[in-house]
């Protein structure tokens, strides 16, 4: 009944019993390299609604509780979140007997299992609730009842978090929600979860296998991000949130480095630092300028589309690798009015606009004061095409912005340069960008904060 089960100490014929009486309910993980046993669980049917004594010692056939005896992974393996992902997947495979049987009464309707207090949590994590203390005694230490009251509802579950990141204030910043599952690669999916949540993103993420011992490496996990109409090659905002999320839910130490890795933006990593702000590591976006053979769209049409009555307040334009740069005077940026139709015409992901100073409410300077931060230039980001009219705070168009201004301020020092963005839309958020220009990199900093946790049931 605990992770902490040594898998080294069960015996090949021990092995071979479990999986004969549990049948259907011993599932095995195994090494994709060697095809070597890294970790199981067992469990067998019982009668009743809570875990007993008598209900350890034999499987009942059309029992309607799960009772789980063993959840073992190899000593080495441990704290890698292998114990987790095997619980979950447990669970669904469990749950498909029911769609095998139509729905019919043999599968089991509920799970349970038995666990000391330092193993609550992980429980907690893969779906199961605490009942409280449970009447089985082994040894002095007391065991606690843990319950999974409709395995087939829990298996159409993922745990989620939402966040509001580059801003410490909750309702501020830009949300974003965090799914702790890829669903096997399932875009489709992804992509119905990300509608449901209708947010500017929603970020999914997927541990990792590794090899090297797990004090020495980063936590690694894959990350896609998807808009309520399309997945995205690069978000700053959902990025910053899911690691906060796997930070703020112990799924991943805060003394280590996490490394996403994605399908087109390569590694980005991000790590914690003293002051609590979370810092990315992302990829240089300098844009090309304007000039007489640009592909730009022209200073008048992207005033007109900003609502503007002329171009002549449009002080430069560029273009990164995702949107399109526009600089305005400080009194122009004060009064432009979008068309989001107009905006949608242009061929990009979406527009930025900005200019110099500084600007937020008072609880935003002051959260900028508080970090030693001067506020460089301020921004607004509009993404019709991608469904996002406008973007609250948005982390990778400042991978733009940053080299920009940089260049603009005379910033650069030894190859490197500070500057500090404000995303002036209605919600707001500080972004903080180091330019590294020989790297070629951009790290963004920013705080973030929980402002909901449970569970996403989405087919």
């Amino acid at each position: 009944m605990e992770a902490s089960t040594d898998i080294e100490a069960a015996s090949p014929e021990n092995l071979a019993l479990r999986q004969r009486v549990a049948n259907d309910y011993f599932w095995g993980a195994f090494e994709k390299s060697d095809g070597s046993l890294v970790g199981f669980i067992c469990g067998t049917c019982a009668a009743g609604t809570s875990l007993t004594h008598e209900s350890m010692e034999k499987h009942i056939e059309g029992g309607e509780l799960l009772c789980i005896h063993s959840v073992a992974v190899q000593l080495k393996l441990r704290r890698r979140g292998i114990a987790l992902a095997m619980m979950r997947e447990y669970l669904r495979a469990v749950a498909s007997l029911h769609a095998a049987t139509n729905g019919g009464s043999s599968p089991p309707r509920a799970c349970t299992l038995i666990a000391k207090a330092g193993l609550v949590s992980l429980y907690v994590q893969a779906g199961f609730r605490l009942i409280g203390l449970s009447p089985v005694v082994h040894g002095a230490d007391p065991w606690f009842e843990l319950q999974v009251p409709d395995i087939v509802r829990e298996a159409c579950g993922e745990p989620m978090v939402q966040c509001d990141a580059f801003s410490a204030i909750p309702c501020s910043g830009n949300s974003a929600a965090v799914v702790f599952s890829h669903r096997s690669g399932d875009a489709a999916w992804m992509q119905k979860v990300a509608t449901e949540n209708n947010l500017a993103e929603t970020a999914f993420v997927e541990l990792l296998e590794s090899t090297s011992e797990p004090t020495e490496e980063p936590c690694r996990y894959a990350l896609r991000w998807f808009t309520p109409t399309c997945e995205v090659d690069l978000c700053g905002h959902a990025t910053l949130g899911a690691a906060h999320a796997l930070w703020s839910t112990g799924r991943a130490s805060k003394r280590r480095r996490i490394d996403f890795s994605t399908k087109v933006s390569g590694t980005l990593s991000c790590t914690l630092s003293k002051s609590g702000w979370i810092e990315m590591d992302f990829p240089a976006d300098v844009p090309e300028m304007a000039n007489s053979s640009s592909s730009l769209p022209t200073a008048e049409a992207l005033g007109k589309a900003l609502g503007l009555a002329s171009g002549s307040d449009v002080l430069a334009t560029g273009r990164g690798k995702f949107d399109i740069l526009v600089e305005l005077s400080p009194a122009a940026f004060d009064q432009i009015k979008p068309d989001q139709g107009a905006l949608a015409q242009f061929e990009c992901r979406g527009v930025c606009v900005t200019t110099q100073g500084c600007g937020g409410s008072d609880a935003q300077r002051a959260e900028a004061a508080a970090g030693g931060l001067v506020v460089d230039f301020r921004s607004r980001f509009f993404g019709p095409r991608a469904g996002i009219p406008e973007d609250p705070v948005t982390g990778s168009a400042h991978c733009m912005l940053a080299p920009y201004w940089m260049q603009k301020l005379g910033r650069e020092k030894d190859g490197a340069a500070v500057v500090v963005g404000f995303q002036a839309s209605p919600r707001g958020g500080i972004v903080k960008c180091v330019v590294q220009t020989a790297a070629g990199r951009v790290t963004l900093s920013g705080p973030a904060v929980t402002t909901l946790e449970g569970t996403m049931f989405c087919g």
